[in-house]
């Protein structure tokens, strides 16, 4: 079983599993869900009863959960781009991929793909930054490489 948080480990209420914490037995089960969790909320049901101010509270939790979806995108964007997975369809690139497959525009999927490609870049530096300050905190110094030969 899978997490929210993609961690494996026991199903919410199998014993272990945090108080709200959703678990699937697979990725293709947690995108069935999702869809039928965007289909309840855009139906009519879903928004009755809804005034102003209990919208912004539901807005509030969206843009939690399009942080969250948005993340997921650009892990899973980032191991199809890594894989080269655009050339089994005969796709020159991942952003040709994805406007032809994800139903984007030219330069939404160029879009994408370069914004994967900023976070990536941003997570290799925070975790090299991390790696150097726990190096820092047991004493082991980090020796750069000079020019000078020094």
């Amino acid at each position: 079983m899978y997490a929210a948080d993609g961690r494996a480990g026991p199903a919410a209420g199998a014993g272990g599993g945090a108080l709200g914490e959703a678990a699937f037995g697979s990725v293709a089960e947690a995108l069935r869900a999702g869809g039928a969790f965007a289909d309840f909320l855009n139906s009519p049901a879903a928004a009755a009863g809804f005034d102003g101010p209990a919208c912004g509270e539901v807005l509030t939790v969206l843009g939690e959960i399009q942080g969250k979806l948005a993340a997921a995108y650009s892990g899973f964007l980032r191991r199809f781009d890594a894989s080269g997975a655009h050339t089994v369809g005969g796709y020159g690139s991942t952003s040709a991929w994805l406007a032809a497959q994800g139903q984007l525009t030219g330069k939404d999927a160029r879009a994408a793909v370069r914004e994967m490609r900023r976070l990536g870049c941003n997570r290799a530096r925070r975790d090299r930054t991390q790696d150097e300050i726990a190096m820092a905190r047991e004493g082991l110094v980090v020796v750069a490489d000079r020019a000078d030969g020094a």
